[in-house]
């Protein structure tokens, strides 16, 4: 019988949701995403840096200069940062601020803003216990600091909180309640009772450095201002000189927008508060206010284009509402509109922007679109695929990040039982398609646009690169507690793994948070006291972690090692049932004739069924050449009958790469048995 010519190719995007019979999308893919409404392999991905501290659950472009990006990365123990230059990555340096108080609930939002008195610009990041969980209250650090410099890349440089009011400290008493003498020629007391305060910078009594306390009374005279505050500093060194007191600004359990030229802090029951103009951490000079403008706690804000003669407006978002805000001027300042009181959000990572349109994954099981209106954004292809198969008790670690240059947003979560981001699912609004893929290694814990098209994304597992410190002992107690045979060097909240434990194999393998340290010890909050006795041997290795730069090149490179990316696109399923007229034959296919761009040779594997309820029978896979020998290789020879046909494209080799164009496959009608 003559062959008849069907053309493989499906609609843009792929159909999660559903029977495999009844979408005209393709049926699965990995690794793949659409153009011109063709699929084709997702780039590569290359490591910057793989000595991260901590898995980030924020990242923060701060500053490009001269070529250089200013990378910062927030975490459970703190923040990390590097520079990516025109030559290559610099060291990871900690800008963790003194004081900093480790918790594996830590999550993080950054801003920037330029800040006119110091001529620089400011990253000030907001660090919340209460980020992965958006009904939390949490509690709040304010982290400040010129990133514009790379002499300023160094830790403890800057006041860990909120500075609202700055002064010189001429001294400091050793007191069950120290007492502090200000430098101020202020005409009253800059500070009051009840405020909470904290010190940066100070030489000698150094512990006091990062620690913050209430105010219990004040007094003295200009120039000598003083102010008892609740810190025992009676075993504290001796104060010699410098260092400054600020105001800590209490109850941001939210985050940080900038509405330039002033910053905006958030959280709990509504709360909204605006800085004095031109003074990013000035929140109680004239100009700066506060006010509950919702009910629930605001998760998110994004700068909103289009205030009313051209004044500063952004979104915010609520745990159930989305509000507006305008400055207006005059007395008033600010004006806020409830824009919908009918939203949810899954939580303040899973937001973003792309040219004035707001996506986001909300809480009831469907995405939201804004642009000038709050609607529902429309999937049919995977809504129930990401809903249905989200870790719910890790949800508030989704996070979107928009990738442009394909015209993409990543919806990026933990799948089943996983407990990071492994998976994602994206959504095309050139194409105004859906699609998903698993992700690379060990999956993707946040990430931001980067420079030329590219994505910064950290992984969220260890990478084994840690060095090695042998252990002299372990306890059997509730806490644990690790001897080490040396001074360890790490700091409470370090992420380590345990590995060669004689005796006490339970440890093995298992990775814990240092809750405390000494020199040489490392305290962890479990009960080993029903574990094996300790008998000899060991190492902990710090964990760290890898920050990889996307839409780079087809494989992954970590820079000692190259492999190839897996990627592949399955049609739906090719069936004489729908033809004109329709027929009950199976498909005999008799060669593949193929139309693509490709590096790399790569496989065809047909995949079949006798009806929409029997089992899939696979065929060995065929080789797709990417150099034919001759000329009857130029089409590929196939010998394959199924009643309901699958054909999937396969590209696992180094250097793969492809993009499909119109591939046709050459038929026969085959057997009429329901058993083929």
């Amino acid at each position: 019988m003559a062959l008849s010519p069907i053309k493989v190719l499906n609609q843009p995007g792929i159909r999660r949701d559903g029977t495999l019979l009844e979408g005209g999308q393709w049926a699965a893919g990995q690794w793949v995403r659409f153009q011109r409404g063709r699929p084709r392999k997702i780039r590569g991905c290359t490591a910057l840096t793989k000595s991260l501290n901590g898995p980030p659950r924020q990242v923060a472009d701060s500053q490009t200069q001269s070529n250089q990006s200013y990378i910062h990365t927030g975490h459970q123990n703190g923040v990390d940062a590097f520079q990516i230059t025109p030559i290559g990555v610099t060291s990871v340096v900690s800008r963790t601020p003194a004081g900093f108080s480790y918790n594996t609930k830590n999550t993080w939002q950054f801003a920037t803003i330029f800040d006119p008195p110091s001529g620089t610009s400011q990253l000030i990041g907001v660090a919340t216990t209460s980020g992965l969980d958006p009904t939390d209250s949490g509690t709040v650090g304010i982290y400040n600091g010129s990133v514009y410099l790379t002499t300023q890349l160094t830790a403890g440089a800057t006041l860990p909180y909120n500075t609202a009011t700055i002064n010189a400290i001429s001294a400091i008493s050793k007191a069950a309640s120290a007492v502090v003498t200000i430098n101020s020629n202020a005409v009253a007391n800059p500070f009051s009772n009840g405020q909470v305060v904290t010190f940066s910078n100070v030489l000698g009594m150094t512990q006091i450095n990062g620690l913050s306390g209430t105010i219990s009374a004040t007094g003295g005279s200009t120039g000598a201002w003083t102010i008892t505050v609740g810190i025992n500093s009676t075993s504290f060194s001796t104060y010699t000189s410098g260092g400054q007191v600020g105001i800590c600004i209490t109850g941001v359990s939210g985050g940080i927008c900038i509405l330039n030229p002033y910053t905006i802090l958030y959280g709990s029951n509504g709360y909204w508060a605006w800085s004095t103009p031109s003074a990013p951490l000035d929140f109680i000079s004239t100009g700066s206010g506060q006010a509950n403008i919702t009910q629930q706690k605001i998760l998110k804000g994004l700068p909103l284009r289009g205030g009313g003669g051209l004044s500063p407006a952004g979104l915010f978002w609520s745990v159930d509402s989305l509000v507006r805000a305008t400055f207006v001027g005059g007395t008033q300042l600010w004006q806020w509109d409830t824009i919908s009181a009918q939203i949810s959000v899954l939580n303040a990572n899973c937001i973003v922007e792309v040219d004035g349109t707001y996506y986001w994954a909300g809480d009831d099981g469907r995405f939201y679109v804004y642009n000038g209106v709050v609607r529902e954004l429309q999937n049919s292809l995977n809504l129930n695929w990401f809903y249905d198969h989200i870790n719910d008790s890790n949800d508030g670690k989704v996070f979107a990040i928009r990738n442009p240059r394909w015209g993409e947003i990543w919806w990026v979560y933990p799948r089943d039982n996983n407990t990071e981001p492994d998976a994602a699912v994206i959504y095309n609004y050139r194409e105004n398609t859906w699609y998903d893929t698993q992700l690379l290694g060990t999956g993707r814990s946040a990430g931001i646009l980067g420079d030329e098209g590219t994505l910064l994304i950290s992984e969220p597992g260890d990478n084994g690169t840690g060095a090695k410190i042998a252990i002299s002992t372990i306890s059997r107690a509730n806490p644990m507690v690790i001897t080490t045979a040396a001074p360890h060097g790490l700091a409470a909240g370090t992420i380590f793994s345990v590995s060669g434990v004689g005796g006490m194999v339970e440890v093995n393998g298992q990775t814990y948070t240092a809750a405390s340290v000494g020199a040489s010890s490392l305290t962890v909050s479990v009960d080993s006291s029903t574990y094996g006795a300790y008998t000899g041997g060991g190492t902990v290795e710090q964990s760290l972690y890898t920050m990889w730069q996307h839409e780079v090149g087809v494989d992954i490179s970590d820079g000692a090692n190259t492999s190839a990316i897996d990627a592949y696109i399955e049609t739906t399923p090719l069936t004489f049932l729908s033809g004109n007229p329709a027929g009950f034959e199976s498909i005999s296919a008799q060669f593949l004739e193929t139309d693509m761009i490709q590096s790399g040779d790569m496989t065809v594997t047909f995949y079949g069924r006798t009806s929409a309820n029997s089992p899939d029978v696979a065929s060995a896979p065929y080789t797709i050449s990417v150099a034919p020998a001759n000329f009857y290789n130029q089409v590929v020879p196939v010998k394959e009958e199924r009643r309901q046909m699958r054909l999937r494209f396969d590209s696992n080799v180094l250097g793969g790469d492809f993009q499909l164009g119109d591939n046709y496959l050459h038929v026969a009608p085959g057997s009429k048995r329901m058993t083929t």
